[in-house]
């Protein structure tokens, strides 16, 4: 399951991004839209650019999504450990690693940036490290590679 979460920056920041991607988004809009009445009301045949309001749109549903995805979250986050299961690579730029836990029995997979972790001190398979998951919904969850509690081992 793919996140709006990248480990290494600031979670806080992160949030707050998202929610400014959001919010221009919508003042693109209301902008645009705010053109087209005024443009209209003086009589001047501008052709509104309607590309640029779907693809504000779509912005600011993309970031006020992520920021309520995020803070519904960070809400209701509860911790349990996983256990790394193997290192993917989706692009030069891009790599995750795959991981599985257990939450009231069941037992879920999902992906995790390792941020700033160096990966050669991520033991790739079998690593257990802290696992954060959504409690409403426990397929949305991230593990943590920069804590490693001493209970774990």
């Amino acid at each position: 399951m793919k996140h709006f979460f990248i480990a290494s920056i600031n979670y806080d920041f992160q949030r707050f991004g998202l929610l400014i991607f959001g919010l221009l988004g919508l003042l693109v809009v209301f902008f645009q839209l705010f053109q087209i009445i005024i443009n209209k009301k003086n009589g001047i045949k501008k052709k509104p650019i309607y590309s640029l309001i779907v693809i504000s749109c779509i912005c600011a549903l993309v970031g006020i999504r992520g920021y309520l995805s995020w803070t519904e979250f960070k809400s209701n986050k509860a911790k349990t450990v996983g256990i790394t299961v193997r290192h993917k690579i989706y692009a030069k730029a891009s790599s995750v690693i795959e991981y599985e836990y257990y939450v009231n029995g069941n037992k879920y997979i999902d992906e995790s940036s390792y941020g700033s972790a160096d990966l050669k001190k991520i033991k790739i398979p079998g690593g257990k490290y802290p696992v954060y998951y959504n409690t409403r919904n426990p397929k949305i969850s991230e593990m943590d590679f920069s804590k490693v509690p001493k209970s774990i081992w």
